[in-house]
Order: structure tokens, then C-alpha cells, then sequence
């Protein structure tokens, strides 16, 4: 079985590797603190294939995502939890070592089976059936992805040629994640040449590919970012204290209105 590092994810991450919050199942929560940007709406569809195939709700506090940290019980395998690409569900219910299944367990290993995901629950030696961990490459990652979302409508997200308040509001955070993202127009409202790159750069930056358009999950990581809550593995994102992080949120989930991926205003 190949570790993240050799399905193209880069090494063993050294420091806090970029995450971001998923919004999992009927109640919302999150596998804390986050999960790899590129696997965020595969996460949030198998947990919500797991609650409906399974019966089984999940629980705050209950479900884990990044960590950097080796296998249990080993001295040099790395979790696929390290790189942000691995869950654990309910795992106080769910325990490692457990031989225990949820109701239905056959037909939900067929959707992770589909989505790349292998199940703990199914390992040959040691079970984990907390424990689901993506297996793919991140060409992997965006073609699923792709096929989760309906096509995109003109009103589901930015791109070049819009402009107004939107528009706006995602330079202000463009230019609170880095300062020299928009150095000829700065936040006009207008969605130019310059915000285009300035968005591909971000979304480069994050293992998103890189459209040069704004959709739901980019929309989340650039407002994250401008409150430094996104970090990258070689870069310290700046806390911008003047960014209004609800008000860029409000703005921007009007303009998103639709979009196949909520934006969940933060406590």
C-alpha cells in the first residue's frame, strides 16, 4: 500500500499542513481540526452516506481529521492522517481493534470503495472501523470532486468578468491572505486579469486546481485564510484583524447562492 508522498501528496508534512473545516452529517460537525482542502467534499459526502446508509448519526467531538503522526503501533509509517486525507467516524463507538460493524456495512464500503476511500472496518489484520483513508492521487481527488457537483451556473460563482460587491469582498481577502496579490488594482470590484491570477495563485497554493474561478470551497479557504486560519506547510499566513470575516461571508454565500457547497458561518 503507497503512503500520500508517492500518490503525488508531497512529503511527510513538517508543520500544520493546509485543512480546512468540513460541515459533516445532519448536525453539522466537524472531523477537527479539518481535512486536506482537495478531499473536503468527498468527506462531507461519505459522511453523509454513512449517516443515511448506516443509520448511525454522528456526534460532535466525536470525528478527528489532521494530525501529524505514524501509525499506531508503529515506529515509521505515517497516518494517512498527517497530509489531512484520512477520517475517523464516531470513534468512541467505533474503536480501534474492534471486529464491530455498522448496520448496512456491505453497502456503504461499496460508496467508499467508489470514492477512493478504504475502510478500516474491512482491513485484513487489525480492523479500525472508525478509520476511512483516501487513497488516491489529488488527479484523483479533483475527478471525483467533479463528479460529486452538478456543472456550475453563471450565478453559482465568480469569475473573470464580474463584478460588484462580491467581487469585492473576495479581493479584500485575497489581499488579507497576501498583501501583494492585487498590487496594480488592489479590491475595485472588478474581476480582472489580476484577480484571476490572484485566485489561481490561492488555489495553487492550496492544492485546489487551479480555475482561476471562485466556487463554494474556494470561496471558504480565501475567507479562512484572511483570518489566518488556513496554513499552508512553508507559509505563516498573517492574521488581518481589519477583514470583517462575517460580513466578506455574507457577501460572498449571496453571490454563491446555490452553489453545490454551504458556506458555514464560523462561531
Amino acid at each position: 500500500m503507497s503512503d500520500p508522498a508517492t500518490r503525488g501528496w508531497g512529503p511527510v508534512p513538517t508543520s500544520s499542513a493546509a485543512r480546512v473545516p468540513v460541515r459533516m452529517g445532519a448536525a453539522g460537525v466537524n472531523a477537527a481540526p479539518g481535512v486536506h482542502p482537495a478531499i473536503a467534499p468527498l468527506v462531507v459526502h461519505l459522511a453523509g452516506e454513512w449517516e443515511r446508509i448506516t443509520g448511525d448519526r454522528l456526534v460532535d467531538g466525536w470525528c478527528w481529521g489532521w494530525g501529524i503522526r505514524k501509525i499506531r503501533g508503529s515506529t515509521s509509517t505515517w497516518s494517512n492522517h498527517s497530509w489531512g486525507l484520512a477520517v475517523d467516524l464516531n470513534a468512541p463507538r467505533w474503536p480501534l481493534g474492534s471486529n464491530a460493524r455498522p448496520p448496512n456495512a456491505d453497502v456503504f464500503k461499496t460508496v467508499a470503495d467508489r470514492l477512493m476511500f478504504r475502510w478500516g472496518a474491512y482491513y485484513d489484520g487489525r480492523r479500525d472501523p472508525m478509520h476511512l483513508e483516501f487513497m488516491g492521487t489529488p488527479a484523483d481527488a479533483r475527478r471525483l470532486v467533479a463528479q460529486l457537483t452538478p456543472p456550475a451556473q453563471e450565478d453559482q460563482m465568480l469569475t473573470h468578468g464580474d463584478d460588484g460587491a462580491a467581487v469585492r469582498t473576495i479581493q479584500q481577502a485575497l489581499l488579507g491572505w497576501n498583501a501583494e496579490s492585487l498590487p496594480r488594482f488592489g479590491a475595485d470590484a472588478d474581476y480582472g486579469a489580476e484577480t484571476e491570477t490572484a485566485v489561481k495563485a490561492f488555489q495553487a497554493a492550496h492544492d485546489l486546481q487551479p480555475t482561476g474561478t471562485v466556487d463554494g470551497l474556494t470561496a471558504a479557504l480565501i475567507l479562512d485564510a484572511a483570518r489566518g486560519e488556513v496554513v499552508g506547510e512553508t507559509t505563516e499566513l498573517d492574521v488581518i484583524t481589519t477583514v470583517d470575516h462575517d460580513q466578506l461571508l455574507d457577501a460572498v454565500r449571496d453571490a454563491l447562492a446555490g452553489a453545490s457547497l454551504t458556506l458555514a458561518r464560523k462561531a
